[in-house]
């Protein structure tokens, strides 16, 4: 059975509280799902400080391709009360669609690894490494997780597991850039509890 919801944008879960980052129990905690998934994100979690060589790190939600569409229905969609919203956000200066140069300088301009929520982008890679940044995307989170990956757990459970697992990683670390377009982007801000992120477009200047 599949329950599907088209063109929701916004969802109010509390009324009554706009600040709806500290509701975080209604989130899906990755902690309560057992201990066997618990276990497989502290081994991811080593992995990621191994590589690294070191337990700080910045995350970057990166929307590759699969979000221009969407983005570029916002655009022709301008002054349609059902995306007034967003096309504030835009006219604010959030990007919604990134290219892979503002991946890379957004990512260089803070000189941390970077764990790199994206699909694997080879450009993007190979000007990190020329550049001496350390840096890893979901598919090496996935990868490492099948390595850990419970007995019994069937592919869409994987998926799930995957999806919450990139997300915590995101949310420990010592800065995200995130998409406010996304609600991938806000489960890991409701982790964060308000500290220690930006959206791509109106980050601040690095010092």
């Amino acid at each position: 059975e599949v329950l599907a919801f088209d063109s929701m944008f916004h969802v109010n879960l509390h009324p009554k509280n706009e600040d709806w980052v500290d509701n975080f129990d209604l989130f899906v905690d990755i902690f309560r799902l057992g201990e066997k998934a618990q276990r497989a994100y502290d081994a991811v979690k080593r992995q990621l400080t191994q590589k690294f060589g070191q337990t700080q790190y910045a995350c970057y939600h990166v929307r590759l391709g699969d979000f221009v569409p969407m983005c570029e229905a916002l655009t022709e969609m301008k002054g349609n009360p059902s995306f007034q919203y967003w096309n504030e956000m835009l006219e604010k200066g959030y990007k919604c669609a990134l290219t892979p140069d503002e991946v890379v300088m957004g990512v260089l301009s803070r000189s941390m690894p970077a764990l790199l929520l994206s699909n694997d982008n080879p450009y993007v890679e190979s000007r990190l490494e020329a550049a001496s940044v350390a840096s890893v995307s979901s598919k090496w989170v996935q990868d490492r997780l099948a390595e850990e990956r419970p007995p019994g757990m069937n592919e869409a459970e994987f998926e799930v597991l995957s999806m919450l697992i990139e997300q915590q990683l995101c949310g420990e670390a010592e800065y995200a850039l995130l998409n406010i377009f996304s609600t991938f982007s806000a489960r890991i801000k409701s982790i964060k509890r308000g500290v220690g992120y930006e959206h791509w477009g109106v980050q601040a200047p690095v010092p």
